[in-house]
């Protein structure tokens, strides 16, 4: 009875998992045959590249730390992720990025230098996002989008 109801489920599981394949074939044709919409061309790239939603998360806040330290802004890592226990001398413009965040992402991010392609591109190989191509492009379509602008235009050297 319980093995009945286990190969049940598992052929069941089975359907689902050709389902989901089958959806991001489709899906996946559908971005290489649509044109591509002007107002969103980030969004289209994340469809055909088939970004997962942490790894859109992942691009999105290197280039939210990338655009800190473009403007000034010191990149503090708590060293718990108490709040109590920040440094003395923390300013209140300072960037504090909690300590279980900074786990996951390479301690070259979190320098206070001005940031290259180089090195958002090396982080987004190390995540396992994307090649140095890809990062190009990824990078012009969110230009493109409205979306980091001010950072894209200096890693890519974008003229006015």
């Amino acid at each position: 009875m319980l093995e009945n109801e286990l190969l049940a489920q598992q052929k069941r599981i089975d359907e689902l998992e050709t389902q989901v394949a089958s959806l991001n074939s489709n899906l996946q044709r559908l971005a290489m045959i649509s044109k591509v919409d002007e107002k969103y061309p980030y969004w289209h790239r994340l469809v055909q590249y088939q970004f997962s939603e942490l790894q859109r998360l992942d691009l999105e806040f290197v280039l939210s730390i990338m655009s800190d330290r473009l403007n000034g802004i010191n990149i503090v890592v708590n060293s718990s992720d108490e709040q109590d226990d920040l440094p003395f001398d923390v300013d209140s413009e300072d960037r504090i990025v909690s300590f279980q965040k900074a786990l996951k992402y390479p301690k070259v991010l979190f320098n206070n230098e001005l940031p290259t392609l180089e090195e958002v591109q090396g982080i987004y190989k190390l995540l396992g996002i994307c090649g140095e191509h890809r990062t190009t492009d990824i990078l012009k379509a969110m230009y493109d989008q409205g979306l980091y602008k001010k950072i894209i235009k200096q890693l890519l050297s974008i003229a006015d």
